[in-house]
């Protein structure tokens, strides 16, 4: 109310105000409310400045993280693609928050069943840390991950196997004592496999993470479990 009578009503200091009041509400769970004080910042910040400015792709961040709070994930992908577009015009090629942009797509595609979709933001995201991460970074072997969980949804097995295959190698030469993780992995690979019909590799994978996991965890366990369920179903 204070800067409202000191300000006009489209001076950054009130969409600073607004964007303080959006954060608050987001914070406690009153996201209709958020939403609101967020799109006053977007309606100012279009005003302001031009709809291909970083400013404008924030908010529409923003307000697509509100939206992916609400589980409108439809809502949320529109708003995550506008930031997107914005955001490939106007940022560096290895800027984080064309990063961020891609990861918000990826997620919410993936939520809506939009998996091929879902996996060329992931490969866009995984060429970007490639330029600035090393090959070993865990980020770059969950998005690897994700890129293999998003091509064995569309049914593209030899793609995800082969990514499967990158995370294993990555986490076999860089993280051995990771053991639960790598039986993970072994696993994934196992189902891939075993979606191939390729179920003599299927069954050394399987073989690969049960061997871990007899070693590590409780005989009860569920991940133990269904390693020796999926060995069991191929022999």
């Amino acid at each position: 109310e204070i800067r409202k009578n000191i300000f006009p009503e489209n001076h950054p200091e009130i969409v600073a105000s607004y964007n303080n009041i959006g954060n608050v509400y987001v914070n406690i769970g009153e996201y209709d409310n958020a939403l609101a004080y967020h799109t006053k910042c977007l309606e100012i910040n279009q005003n302001l400045y031009t709809e291909n400015h970083p400013a404008t792709a924030k908010d529409y961040n923003t307000i697509g993280c509100i939206y992916d709070r609400k589980a409108e994930y439809d809502k949320a992908t529109e708003f995550f693609i506008k930031a997107l577009k914005i955001r490939e015009n106007v940022l560096p090629s290895t800027h984080p928050d064309l990063i961020q942009s891609y990861e918000n797509a990826a997620n919410t595609l993936y939520r809506i069943g939009e998996y091929k979709q879902s996996s060329v933001m992931l490969q866009k995201m995984l060429e970007i840390k490639e330029q600035v991460s090393p090959e070993n970074h865990k980020e770059i072997v969950q998005i690897c991950k994700n890129i293999g969980l998003t091509a064995y949804k569309c049914q593209e097995y030899d793609l995800s196997l082969e990514y499967c295959l990158r995370v294993l190698n990555i986490m076999v030469e860089f993280y051995p004592d990771d053991l639960l993780e790598i039986a993970i992995f072994n696993h994934n690979a196992g189902n891939v496999c075993h979606a191939k019909k390729d179920y003599d590799q299927a069954l050394e994978f399987y073989n690969a993470a049960l061997k871990i996991r007899q070693k590590l965890l409780p005989a009860n366990h569920p991940d133990l479990v269904s390693s020796q369920s999926m060995r069991d179903i191929i022999r």
